[in-house]
């Protein structure tokens, strides 16, 4: 099965975040992210047997449980790569927590024998069917929001855009799940 570790946004963010970036679709032509299915991925680890799921929910567990919850900011868009863009996102602004969490998830997915893989903090909005020359000028969203728990997510890919369903929710600073 093929998994991620995420931030999931509560739905009335994704709203606000399709909102805000609708009118870049007369711009940006591409494979949109559906607005349910709008994230922030901590760590994609790919392919996994479905028996390693519980050592891998052990793992997580043990790791956010001395993270506290955090505060980030979705900011401004950006393209990726930053020259002659094949994707649009949007930036987030991230404290040191953030940063913490995600080299800790990404050191003890390596323990466990997994390459998990990490980028800048940013929210997926497009990927575009041909680069840009230049980015569409938008204001930036500046929206502030509590994070108070990471989901370890499996993606189905299918010919119509990928399917995601949470598998765990584990709350940070606590150890507890969902």
């Amino acid at each position: 099965m093929r998994l991620f570790v995420a931030i999931e946004l509560a739905p009335w963010l994704q709203k606000k975040i399709i909102s805000s970036t609708y009118g870049l679709k007369k711009v940006a032509v591409g494979k949109w992210v559906e607005q349910d299915n709008l994230h922030l991925t901590l760590a994609f680890i790919g392919e996994v047997k479905d028996g390693a799921v519980p050592v891998l929910i052990r793992e997580l567990t043990e790791t956010v449980k001395n993270i506290p919850p955090m505060n980030l900011v979705i900011d401004d868009l950006i393209g990726i790569p930053s020259q002659s863009p094949r994707m649009l996102a949007i930036s987030i602004r991230a404290p040191v927590d953030y940063l913490q969490l995600q080299k800790s998830i990404i050191r003890n997915l390596n323990k466990l024998g997994l390459s998990a893989l990490s980028r800048q903090p940013h929210l997926t909005l497009v990927r575009l069917k041909k680069p840009l020359s230049r980015l569409p000028a938008i204001r930036p969203l500046a929206l502030k929001f509590q994070v108070r728990q990471i989901s370890l997510v499996h993606s189905v890919l299918t010919p119509k855009g990928p399917i995601y369903r949470r598998l765990k929710a584990l709350n940070l600073a606590s150890g507890g799940s969902k």
